[in-house]
């Protein structure tokens, strides 16, 4: 009987330990536990497209086109912020109108903008993993294949294309 309980103690015990390891690595391996700093990062879009505004871009000509509201974080400060349309059967997108282009910083739990004007406004936000939500307004994170794309458009200042190439 005696050696029953013990055999029964190291098996629980075993268990537990097991079981303590997979909450370790669970909870390690989680996109949420990055500093906010870092999961801001990049670019975000609305979670529900809507239908093109058309005729306008290019995009309008192909039965898929979708409209997204934007955000971007970059590293240096800079964030932007715009529509897009979509088109993945065309290959290509369109801002429109221009993209907006401030500089922000995180100050606790808020994002700090400054905008171009010089005027300064704070939003408080939540970030983790592929979801961002700025003054109760949720976003998702965009494709690593868009992400590249809009890097790509945005790059040397510029805040407005016309059938810029998503698939390269």
């Amino acid at each position: 009987m005696k050696k029953l309980n013990i055999f029964y103690y190291f098996l629980f015990s075993f268990i537990f330990f097991l079981y303590a390891i997979i909450l370790t690595n669970c909870s390690n391996n989680r996109t949420s536990s990055q500093p906010v700093e870092v999961c801001v990062l990049g670019w975000w879009q609305s979670p529900s497209p809507s239908k093109c505004l058309c005729p306008g871009s290019p995009e309008c000509d192909t039965s898929d086109c979708k409209v997204f509201q934007l955000l971007g974080y970059k590293a240096d400060g800079t964030s932007y912020s715009g529509t897009i349309a979509i088109s993945e059967e065309r290959g290509t997108m369109s801002s429109q109108g221009k993209i907006i282009t401030d500089h922000y910083e995180i100050v606790g739990k808020e994002l700090l903008y400054t905008f171009t004007n010089g005027n300064k406004y704070s939003y408080s936000f939540t970030c983790e993993g592929n979801r961002i939500v700025v003054n109760n307004i949720v976003s998702v994170r965009v494709s690593a294949q868009l992400s590249s794309s809009l890097d790509r458009a945005v790059q040397d200042g510029n805040q407005q294309w016309t059938g810029f190439p998503i698939n390269q």
